[in-house]
C-alpha cells in the first residue's frame, strides 16, 4: 500500500499518529541545529609577531578542531536522519491498515465520546457515543452489547432455517428437520390465531381444569379436583408451582445425582415486588392482576369470577413471597446445603395436602422410598405446609393453572400476548414484543438449541477460532496463577490448593464436537415429537403450543432419567450459539459459546490489547468465579469441601468487605476486578513473550495499546436499561448497573490510572482501591 493510500485511509478515521510524530521530529532537529550554529565564534587578531606565529598554528589547530566536529555534526545528523527513517518505517509498519482494521477502528470510534475525560467517567467516554445513537428497541427492558450480537446470531439462525435443508455434513438429519419444523410452525401465525383458544383449553384440562373459567366444556369441582395430581401434572410439565423440584448433581459428591427441592412459584421478578413498600407496589399489584383477568376473560370466564379469582391468586402468591428466603441468605452454599431423607421434609412442611411420598411416586413414575434429597430452603417449607392448610382447594386449583398459563402466553395467539403488555409495562417498560422472526428463532433455540448451534458453527464460526481462544485462556490461567502468590493475605497453605484448582479448571471452547455428528445430535433428540398437520407451501405446519408442551415434557423427562447416573462433566448447561459464557462450580469449568466468540468479544483483526481486554477478561471473570464468595467454597473437583484455612477464610472475608455495595452482587464483583487484572497481566506477559510484529495499531486511534485494553473492557458493558427495569435489576440482579459496573472496576485498577495518567482522587482514580485477587 503507498504512502498516500495510507494517509487517504487515516485521514477518514483521525489525524494521522504519523504525521504528529513527523511534526516533532522536524521541530527538535530544526532547534538541534540552531544550538549548534552558536559556536561559530571567531578570534580576535591584534599578536604580536611571535604571538601571531604561534598564534597561527593555534588558529590552523582550531580550524582542523572545527572541520573535525563540523564533520561530527553532519554525521551525527545523517545518522540522526537514517534513525529516523528507520523508526518511522517501524512505526508505519506498526500501523495495520488493511479493510478489516479500519473497519475495526471506526467500530471502536463510533461507540466512543472523547470529549469525555477518562479519568472523570469511563462508562460514557467509552459508550457515550453508543448511548447517542442506538436505537433500542422498544420490546427491550434492558439492551447491551450482548443484546446486539446475539440479535444478530438469531438473523443468521433464522437465515439458515428458511433454507429447509435437513443437513448436517451433507447428511440427513431429523433433528436439524424438527428444528426447522418448529420454526415454520412458530411462523405460521394464521394457523396458531385460526386455532384460537382450541390448544390453551386442552391445555387446561391436562391441568384438571380452572375454575376461573367454565367456557368450552371446562368443568372443575372441588369434589373430583385433587390437589396433588393438579400439582403433579404442573411440574411435569416442567413448571414451578409453590416449589422447585429437579435433578442436580450434589454439591458435596459432584459424582452423583440428587433430587434437589428449592422454594418457587412467584409470577413477578422478585419477592420484594409484592411488599406494599417497594416503590411500584400498586402499579404491579393492578397490572398482575389485570394481566390474568383479561387471559381469564379471552378464555371466556364471567367477569366477576375472574377478577375474583385473580384478586386470590395474587394474595396467595404475596404469602408465598413473605415465605421466600431472601436471595442474600442463599449466596452462601455451606449454609444452603441440607441434605435429608424425604421423610424429614415432610415432618418439615406438616401438611397432609402434600404427601411427599406419593408426589415423587407420580413425577418419576416408580417409588423412591425414603431417599435422601437436597433442601435448599427448608426455611421456606417449614411455612409452607402452613400456607397451604388454609389455602382452598378453588385457590389453590386457579393459582396452579395460572402458574403454567402466565409462563406459556407468549405461544398463545396476539390477543393474549397483547394482554401480558398490563403487567410487562409497569414492571419492566416493555412497549411492544421482539419480531415474530425473532421470538421464533428464540423458541428453537430454547427447544433444539445443539441443532440450531450445529447449523450457526457450520455456517458462521471460524474454526481456527477455538485455537486463538484456547490460546488466550491459558495466557489468563498463567497470568490467575502467578497472581496467587502475591495475594498477601492468604496464606502458603491455602495458596497451594488455589494454585492446584486452576490448573484443575476444565476449558470449553465454541461447541461440544458431538453436535456436528448427524447421528449423536438425531438420538440427543429423538424422543421428541412435534404434531405436524397440514402441509404448506411443502412447509409441515401444526399446533404450536402442542408441541411446545411436548418439548417441555421431554425436557423434565430428560432430567429425571438422570436420577441414578454419573454426571458427565463435559455436558453443556448453555446453548453454543448463545451470546454468554458462564462458571461451573460442580464441574470446576469455564465455557465459552461459539456465539460470544465475534466481533467486539474476539475479533482475530483487533489488536491483541483490545482482545485481552474484552475476550480475556471474560475468561478472566469466569475463572475468579472459582474464588469469589460462592466459588471458593468448592474444590478441584467441584465438591463443596472447606479447603480454606481459617487464617485465609477470615482475611477473604475481610477483604471483601471493602467491594461490598449489597451482598447479592458481592460475586460478580468479585469476579469483574479479579478478571480485569488477571486478564491485564496476561496481556503485559503477552506482549513481552512476542516478537514487535505482532503487536499492531488500529489507524486513527490515538490510544496507547494499554488505554486501548480498557478500551474494550468498558465497550462491553454499554448498556440501555428503562427506569422500570433499573427498579428491577437492583433487587434481582447479581450483576451491578453497568454504568456502575464500569466505572467501579477501573476506580479500583491502578494499571487503569497509570494507563490513562489520571491524576490522584479523581472519579476513576480514588486514593482507596478495593483487590480481593
Amino acid at each position: 500500500m503507498s504512502d498516500s493510500e495510507k494517509s487517504k485511509i487515516v485521514e477518514s478515521i483521525d489525524k494521522s499518529d504519523l504525521e504528529k510524530a513527523r511534526n516533532r521530529m522536524i521541530a527538535e532537529g530544526y532547534r538541534y541545529r540552531s544550538l549548534e550554529n552558536r559556536h561559530s565564534d571567531s578570534d580576535s587578531e591584534d599578536d604580536t609577531v611571535k604571538k601571531r606565529q604561534s598564534g597561527q598554528q593555534r588558529i590552523l589547530q582550531k580550524s582542523f578542531i572545527l572541520l573535525l566536529a563540523l564533520a561530527v555534526v553532519i554525521i551525527a545528523v545523517l545518522a540522526g536522519v537514517i534513525v529516523w527513517q528507520f523508526f518511522q518505517k517501524s512505526a508505519t509498519d506498526q500501523v495495520c491498515y488493511s479493510p478489516e482494521c479500519v473497519q475495526a477502528s471506526a467500530y471502536i470510534l463510533g461507540k466512543m465520546d472523547r470529549t469525555v475525560d477518562p479519568c472523570q467517567d469511563f462508562y460514557r467516554y467509552t459508550c457515550g457515543n453508543w448511548m447517542k445513537t442506538t436505537k433500542i428497541p422498544s420490546s427491550r427492558s434492558h439492551y447491551n452489547i450482548f443484546s446486539e450480537i446475539d440479535d444478530q446470531n438469531k438473523q443468521k439462525i433464522r437465515a439458515i432455517l428458511e433454507k429447509s435443508n435437513a443437513m448436517i455434513k451433507k447428511n440427513q438429519s431429523s433433528a436439524v428437520e424438527k428444528a426447522i419444523t418448529y420454526y415454520h410452525t412458530c411462523m405460521d401465525e394464521d394457523t396458531v390465531e385460526k386455532q384460537g383458544v382450541d390448544p390453551i383449553i386442552k391445555f387446561i384440562k391436562d391441568l384438571h381444569s380452572w375454575p376461573l373459567t367454565s367456557a368450552h366444556g371446562l368443568t372443575w369441582t372441588e369434589a373430583s379436583w385433587d390437589f396433588l395430581q393438579a400439582l403433579t401434572a404442573n411440574h411435569l410439565n416442567g413448571f414451578s408451582a409453590l416449589f422447585s423440584m429437579s435433578v442436580s448433581v450434589d454439591d458435596k459428591n459432584s459424582s452423583r445425582y440428587i433430587i434437589a427441592f428449592e422454594q418457587s412459584g412467584l409470577s413477578l421478578a422478585s419477592r420484594e415486588e409484592y411488599f406494599s413498600n417497594h416503590s411500584n407496589y400498586k402499579k404491579i399489584k393492578d397490572g398482575l392482576i389485570e394481566f390474568g383477568g383479561k387471559i381469564g376473560e379471552l378464555l371466556g370466564g364471567d367477569n366477576s369470577t375472574v377478577w375474583t379469582g385473580m384478586s386470590d391468586i395474587y394474595n396467595l402468591e404475596s404469602q408465598l413471597a413473605q415465605i421466600h428466603v431472601p436471595q442474600e441468605e442463599l449466596l452462601d452454599p455451606a449454609k444452603t446445603y441440607h441434605k435429608m431423607k424425604v421423610s424429614e421434609l415432610q415432618d418439615l412442611i406438616g401438611s397432609a395436602k402434600l404427601d411427599l411420598r406419593q408426589y415423587l411416586r407420580q413425577v418419576f413414575g416408580r417409588d423412591l422410598g425414603d431417599t435422601s434429597i437436597l433442601v435448599y430452603t427448608p426455611k421456606y417449607f417449614r411455612e409452607l405446609g402452613g400456607v397451604l392448610n388454609k389455602t382452598s382447594k378453588r385457590v389453590l386449583a386457579n393459582y396452579i393453572v395460572w402458574n403454567a398459563i402466565n409462563a406459556q402466553v407468549g405461544y398463545f395467539p396476539s390477543k393474549f400476548i397483547e394482554a401480558s403488555f398490563l403487567l410487562s409495562k409497569v414492571e419492566s417498560g416493555i412497549a411492544s414484543v421482539d419480531p415474530r422472526w425473532q421470538r421464533c428463532v428464540s423458541k428453537v433455540n430454547s427447544a433444539f438449541g445443539y441443532a440450531s448451534s450445529a447449523l450457526y458453527v457450520l455456517d458462521h464460526f471460524a474454526k481456527e477460532s477455538r485455537s486463538k481462544v484456547l490460546d488466550i485462556v491459558k495466557e489468563i490461567e498463567n497470568a490467575f496463577i502467578k497472581g496467587i502468590p502475591l495475594v498477601s493475605w492468604m496464606d502458603d497453605k491455602t495458596r497451594e490448593t488455589a494454585i492446584e484448582k486452576v490448573r484443575k479448571i476444565v476449558q470449553m471452547i465454541g461447541y461440544p464436537d458431538w453436535i456436528l455428528d448427524s447421528v449423536q445430535l438425531d438420538k440427543y433428540y429423538e424422543n421428541v415429537t412435534l404434531v405436524t398437520g397440514e402441509f404448506l407451501v411443502t412447509l409441515v405446519t401444526g399446533e404450536f403450543l402442542v408441541s411446545h408442551l411436548n418439548i417441555r415434557r421431554e425436557s423434565v423427562l430428560r432430567n429425571h432419567n438422570k436420577l441414578g447416573t454419573v454426571p458427565d462433566r463435559q455436558e453443556w448447561h448453555m446453548m453454543p450459539v448463545e451470546t454468554n459464557a458462564y462458571y461451573s462450580q460442580s464441574n470446576n469449568q469455564i465455557v465459552f459459546p461459539a456465539g460470544i466468540l465475534q466481533r467486539p468479544f474476539f475479533t482475530p483483526s483487533f489488536p491483541m490489547s483490545f482482545n485481552f481486554g474484552t475476550t480475556g477478561m471474560i475468561i478472566g471473570h469466569e475463572m475468579t468465579h472459582g474464588f469469589d464468595n460462592k466459588g471458593r467454597h468448592y474444590d478441584k473437583y467441584g465438591n463443596l469441601n472447606n479447603w480454606w484455612t481459617d487464617q485465609s477464610a477470615t482475611s477473604f472475608q475481610s477483604k471483601t468487605s471493602c467491594m461490598l455495595k449489597g451482598k447479592r452482587v458481592l460475586g460478580e464483583n468479585i469476579a469483574d476486578n479479579g478478571g480485569l487484572k488477571t486478564a491485564y497481566m496476561a496481556y503485559r506477559h503477552w506482549v513481552k513473550s512476542k516478537d514487535s510484529n505482532e503487536v499492531k495499531d488500529l489507524p486513527g486511534l490515538t490510544l496507547t495499546p494499554e488505554q486501548l485494553f480498557f478500551v474494550g473492557f468498558g465497550q462491553l458493558w454499554c448498556s440501555y436499561y428503562t427506569p422500570q427495569y433499573t427498579k428491577q435489576a437492583i433487587l434481582t440482579d447479581e450483576h451491578t448497573i453497568s454504568k456502575f459496573r464500569t466505572i467501579g472496576v477501573v476506580s479500583n485498577s491502578g494499571d487503569f490510572a497509570r494507563a490513562f495518567q489520571c491524576a490522584p482522587n479523581t472519579p476513576m482514580n480514588p486514593q482507596i482501591k478495593c483487590q480481593v485477587w
